[in-house]
């Protein structure tokens, strides 16, 4: 065993290549994916039964992309949209920017707007006037405690902003914003990617990993790639800390 394994957790950094392999990962679109599959786990009773159970009832009847379906259910002139099941969630994202700094081209930040809609007709009796924030912290839990196993959302996806507009046509709608941040890890970047293991003598050699059955390379050696380098002396003059040019009758003037 190599010097360098008594120190590299390789089981750690073999899980790390893994979670990174899969390109995409971090993208916007799995980012609402992923928002879309923790929202229809949650129950309709929250003592009920779990995802997965034949007894389960999700809580919201349909979660789908914002296209406007809300206005158009509402619309003055009537209702153009096609049939949704109620309660129902709509997800947009808003103000969709990427990052310009040279090596984080890949990355971008969003709000992601959640639209929740309920269909409650006694929505003003005392015992359902709350439900709505009832609503809002189950969402918002069901989404904080899936970052743990959901990778789009590990990064940052915390909650900004909840606001309840006008209720119309027996529909209450709510929305909750989050501040997210993406990765387009499957753009240019990766485009022709091939991976290469790189050996650097005597810092790094095919020893330190066990994928390489290969003879380690002694040359060059240790003195021949550590140490300082001195450039060689100018005899008629040199450069300031400022990069500019001093001849050497003003240097020893200075």
């Amino acid at each position: 065993m190599s010097v360098a394994e008594n120190y590299v957790d390789r089981a750690k950094i073999e899980k790390l290549i893994a979670e990174n392999g899969v390109l995409g990962d971090m993208s916007l679109s799995q980012a609402y994916q992923s928002i879309r599959r923790i929202i229809r786990r949650i129950p309709k009773n929250p003592n009920g039964a779990l995802y997965g159970d034949p007894k389960f009832e999700p809580l919201f009847k349909t979660v789908k992309m914002d296209t406007g379906q809300y206005e158009r259910i509402i619309s003055e002139q009537g209702n153009t949209e096609y049939q949704y099941a109620f309660p129902a969630v709509f997800i947009r994202f808003i103000n969709v920017r990427y990052l310009v700094d040279q090596n984080r081209t890949n990355e971008g930040r969003a709000q992601m707007r959640i639209r929740y809609i309920l269909d409650n007709v006694n929505n003003q009796d005392d015992d359902m006037e709350i439900e709505p924030f009832e609503v809002f912290h189950r969402i918002n839990n069901a989404i904080q405690d899936a970052r743990d196993y959901e990778k789009s959302l590990s990064e940052r996806c915390n909650l900004m902003y909840w606001d309840m507009p006008q209720s119309c046509e027996e529909l209450q709608p709510f929305w909750i914003d989050y501040e997210l941040y993406f990765r387009e890890d499957e753009s240019y970047q990766y485009r022709n990617w091939i991976r290469k293991y790189i050996i650097f003598p005597q810092f790094t050699n095919y020893s330190d990993s066990p994928h390489f059955n290969k003879p380690d390379v002694t040359e060059p050696t240790w003195e021949e790639v550590s140490g300082f380098y001195a450039p060689p002396l100018l005899q008629w003059g040199y450069y300031n800390i400022v990069g500019l040019w001093n001849p050497e009758g003003l240097w020893r003037d200075e």
